[in-house]
């Protein structure tokens, strides 16, 4: 992917999460969720969001199409505060370097955001 972007978490992307939602795309993860779990995803992710906890966002593409979510959020790690990120892309987007181009670009905003604003 030549040009990728990174567009904050926002109302409208919930069909994103829906279309995540496989057994495919969740095999590592408990399997799909409900629609009323996909739900409350979409809602933590706003929550999270405006609050400074996590900033999570959508990967689009050069059209503006989505072909994925990546966030990072704070945690502890060893007793210390840490950034953790986490990430899918489109089945369809997979293999042409979309999460490592993603995570190079969101490991800019959180140095640009790293205490949640």
């Amino acid at each position: 992917m030549d040009t990728l972007r990174l567009r904050l978490w926002s109302e409208n992307d919930l069909e994103l999460l829906h279309a995540a939602n496989t057994p495919a795309m969740t095999a590592h993860l408990n399997g799909p969720e409900s629609a009323e779990e996909i739900v409350e995803r979409h809602a933590r992710y706003l929550r999270l969001r405006d609050s400074g906890e996590a900033r999570p966002f959508v990967i689009e593409d050069e059209a503006g199409e989505s072909v994925g979510s990546i966030a990072f959020w704070h945690m502890d790690w060893r007793g210390e505060p840490a950034l953790e990120t986490g990430w899918f892309v489109r089945p369809e987007a997979q293999g042409r370097g979309v999460a490592s181009s993603a995570l190079a670009l969101l490991v800019q905003d959180a140095r640009m955001h790293r205490d949640g604003r």
